[in-house]
């Protein structure tokens, strides 16, 4: 089964559509979506090259790295010998 495009992506391929079409200039398609135009050029080459399925966001439905989330990496915030260099016992 596919992934459906967000509302962003059906604008981008709207606005692509009236590209293709020349009804605006890349530098309105760029303005319209938001991008530069030579991420419009780039982004015209995936369509082309892949079609619709192409403007679908390739990072949807993968889980996120969150390496800073993993419980080996914490440390405790209030502890002395992490902020001081001192062992716990020295006196």
């Amino acid at each position: 089964m596919g992934k459906l495009m967000s509302q962003k992506e059906v604008k981008r391929a709207q606005v692509l559509d009236m590209l293709e079409e020349d009804k605006i200039s890349q530098q309105e398609a760029s303005k319209r979506i938001g991008v530069s135009t030579r991420q419009v050029r780039a982004v015209v080459q995936v369509l082309s090259a892949e079609g619709l399925g192409g403007l679908v966001s390739k990072k949807r439905g993968r889980p996120q790295t969150g390496g800073w989330m993993k419980p080996h990496v914490r440390r405790p915030l209030n502890s002395s010998a992490h902020t001081t260099g001192l062992r716990a016992d020295a006196g």
